[in-house]
């Protein structure tokens, strides 16, 4: 989570003009030896291990040692281009077809309307590791059996976080696979989500993991940094994670239910001029390297998902991704001083973009309330500025307030019901 409140209209004074260009070479959908200088992100503060907070997110886990981050949103005084391409093989079905609001997908176009489940347990929703097998089908079940009861359509969760239980890393830092666990939790899980049909952003990583190590009750939470800064860990990732990931779901009887793969949470956090600690900021070049390789990846693998990353910047154009998602958490008594997220067409960009993230925790709940920072207004706001779809956080997470917010959502997707989806 995070947004507009740590970036605001500060970004156009942070960011830098961004003029580098991601390259790849080797492999599947290679690899970057590139650099390049300039700054991106914004302010705010990072956040460390511990049960941590930093842009309003709860991220505590039982085994301990959650961590939350902030948040972006916006655009970048610059914009990236790319030499690199995708490799060929399993075209996309959609992204940047039909309009700017809405996302094309699987021979239709949807406003993607739903919320941020985004986790039971931080990072260890899938797999088995150092504090156990802690996924829940049951109750997973439970919640998209009522979530679907409540007009909902889609739902954003997310997958490795940190990397504290999967993927799995050898002594010398190369991805090797998953735990033996993971695919089963996995397919008991968005099973569950598809039974219901409702419909799936997965994200697969925040940039926690590429924090600095920590152990937190035997598990490792980041330290993963050669995932972008060494080419070599990067294609073991592509080819021994990524790769047999979007296989699987590919080729389950879910498939159809994941529209989309994020590549990165809010990737500015650890880039020049981000709001995570400085010492673990990477490059943007290998940054955008990574979003490329890995949305190469998923076109040619992941059986016509769409690819994404958590940010609206236009760093990311010309990567290969099909939509960009924005994050607007701002509210009464933020730093951004009540700013509302600006219009779509303003922001620059040559894809969609889906308003990822947003408060659910309002000033308002009421079905005709239309009042600034409203529930109501919140969702009135970002289908009138363009945007393609409308996402709230959260569902488990104690910086939302799912619960009041859901009747608001419940009726404003009815009144919808020709355009929200899939």
């Amino acid at each position: 989570m995070g947004g507009w409140r740590n970036v605001g209209w500060a970004l156009a004074a942070t960011i830098a003009a961004l003029g580098c260009a991601a390259t790849t070479s080797g492999g599947d959908a290679g690899s970057s030896t590139g650099e390049a200088s300039g700054s991106a992100g914004s302010t705010g503060g990072g956040g460390s291990a511990g049960a941590t907070s930093n842009g309003g997110r709860s991220s505590a886990s039982s085994g301990g040692g959650a961590t939350s981050t902030g948040g972006h949103a916006g655009s970048s005084s610059g914009s990236a281009t790319s030499t690199g391409g995708s490799s060929g093989g399993a075209a996309s079905t959609g992204g940047s077809g039909g309009s700017n609001n809405t996302i094309a997908w699987n021979g239709g176009n949807s406003y993607l309307y739903g919320i941020n489940y985004p986790w039971l347990n931080f990072g260890a929703d899938f797999g088995d590791g150092p504090w156990g097998d802690m996924a829940n089908p049951t109750e997973v079940q439970s919640d998209m059996t009522a979530f679907a009861g409540e007009g909902g359509h889609f739902l954003r969760w997310w997958v490795w976080v940190d990397a504290r239980y999967d993927p799995l890393f050898d002594g010398n830092g190369q991805v090797t696979g998953f735990d033996p666990q993971f695919f089963t939790d996995l397919d008991s899980q968005l099973q569950a989500v598809a039974d219901n049909d409702v419909y799936l952003d997965l994200t697969l990583f925040d940039t926690l993991v590429l924090d600095a190590a920590q152990n937190v009750n035997g598990a490792q939470e980041g330290g993963h940094a050669a995932l972008l800064t060494d080419p070599t860990v990067q294609q073991s990732f592509l080819d021994n994670a990524l790769k047999p990931f979007l296989q699987h779901i590919a080729a389950s009887s879910y498939a159809k239910y994941v529209v989309a793969y994020d590549i990165m949470n809010e990737p500015e956090r650890l880039l020049p001029g981000g709001w995570g600690p400085s010492s673990d900021f990477v490059t943007v070049a290998q940054m955008q390297t990574f979003v490329q390789n890995c949305a190469s990846y998923i076109h040619t693998y992941g059986g016509g998902a769409l690819a994404t990353v958590g940010s609206a910047a236009q760093t990311w154009m010309g990567l290969g991704l099909d939509f960009y998602c924005a994050h607007y958490n701002s509210g009464p008594g933020e730093p951004s001083g009540l700013t509302p997220p600006p219009p779509y067409s303003s922001l620059g960009l040559d894809k969609p973009c889906v308003v990822e993230e947003f408060t659910t925790a309002d000033v308002s709940f009421g079905l005709t309330d239309t009042t600034e920072w409203s529930a109501e207004w919140w969702l009135n706001t970002i289908y009138d500025q363009g945007y393609a779809g409308a996402i709230g956080w959260a569902w488990h997470d104690s910086a939302g307030d799912w619960s009041s917010f859901q009747p608001v959502f419940t009726a404003w997707g009815s009144a919808h019901s020709t355009v929200v989806g899939p």
